[in-house]
């Protein structure tokens, strides 16, 4: 029967770029306000779909997106220099499945760095940018 490479795909990435993202939070779910560092990474959601390769046929061709959330959060009124800091984290993600776009065996053809959406932020004497990652997944199951 055909299962989902969505788990092992998300769980080696998280990996991944647990390593990738030194010094910077990275969370399976986003974290509570309270414990969120000022450089923060984590799985916003996920999308996929599967269709029938052939009709009555149990293999499936699965598409799916990954969302990970990228957020930098600072005091003062730099909204450039936290928004240019976001980028760069968004750089050593899109590198890190460039260098893997097949991080799990079997059934996987491949994930791609598919875009990001950001989006600025601003309270009393912060600024924050965040970015909405998407890293996208096709796999024969």
């Amino acid at each position: 029967m055909a299962t989902s490479t969505i788990p092992n795909t998300k769980a080696a990435l998280f990996d991944l770029l647990v390593t990738a993202l030194d010094g910077i939070q990275m969370e399976w779910a986003r974290p509570s306000e309270d414990a969120m560092a000022p450089e923060s990474v984590w799985f916003e959601g996920t999308e996929g779909q599967q269709g029938a390769e052939t009709l009555g046929n149990q293999r499936r061709d699965e598409n799916f997106t990954l969302k990970l959330l990228v957020s930098v959060l600072r005091d003062g009124d730099d909204a450039r220099g936290v928004e240019m800091r976001m980028w760069e984290i968004v750089a050593i993600i899109e590198t890190v499945v460039r260098q893997n776009a097949k991080p799990i065996p079997a059934q996987l053809f491949d994930i791609q760095y598919a875009g990001a959406t950001q989006t600025p932020h601003q309270a009393e004497g912060q600024r924050a940018s965040e970015a909405l990652v998407r890293i996208a997944g096709r796999a024969r199951i």
